[in-house]
């Protein structure tokens, strides 16, 4: 946990929490029995392991109203540096908070069904997916809170072109969506392979 943490700007307090936690317990001191048997934790610990496990599970809850998040440290480094957002990084956010799709529609001009590859991200902290964006582009769009007392969240979208090069990138760091990248890009693929071409201009008779 402690070599992560540096790398969690969306759930730094609550690795923080945690690790508090774990040195806490490292460094506390146990008493035992004659025998050398662990004795019952005393109630002023009790007290203080279960104020960490309702901290824990306030951080935890998703998208509660109650939830201060402070600025991770590192937040200054993914608004100036757009190399922090690795592909390695938001490998992981799409797998744990993404979605990549083909997604389905009609069309407003002429109501034809239409299909369109989609690549997205949601994140009640907007800065970590400004961060993105400044890295790999997209559309950053508001979510309203699907429930009452949950916060505002964002969406960060990626489609057409843009979704390609999302792909080459963060696509080989994939664990849980490999097989849906694979999907979307052959989809792409077969998109560009069949896209008409330019039409042939049309030379018509002179007549003399």
């Amino acid at each position: 946990m402690q070599s992560l943490a540096p790398f969690l700007p969306v759930k730094a307090e609550i690795a923080a929490t945690l690790l508090e936690f774990v040195q806490h317990v490292k460094h506390g001191q146990r008493e035992r029995d004659s025998q050398g048997r662990l004795l019952p934790l005393s109630s002023e610990e009790l007290e203080v392991r279960e104020a960490f496990h309702r901290r824990a599970k306030t951080l935890n809850r998703r998208g509660s109203n109650g939830m201060v998040s402070r600025p991770p440290e590192n937040k200054s480094r993914l608004e100036g540096d757009t190399q922090a957002v690795s592909p390695q990084y938001l490998a992981g956010f799409i797998d744990g908070e993404g979605s990549l799709m083909i997604a389905k529609y009609r069309d407003r001009k002429n109501r034809k069904i239409r299909y369109r590859a989609r690549a997205s991200v949601s994140n009640t902290d907007r800065t970590v997916l400004e961060s993105v964006r400044r890295t790999y582009g997209g559309i950053l769009a508001n979510q309203p809170a699907r429930k009452a007392g949950w916060k505002h969240a964002y969406q960060l979208i990626w489609t057409g072109g843009m979704i390609e090069h999302l792909l080459l990138l963060v696509g080989p760091h994939l664990r849980l969506k490999g097989k849906q990248a694979n999907v979307v890009a052959q989809f792409i693929r077969h998109q560009r392979e069949t896209r008409p071409g330019p039409r042939r201009a049309q030379l018509g008779s002179v007549v003399g």
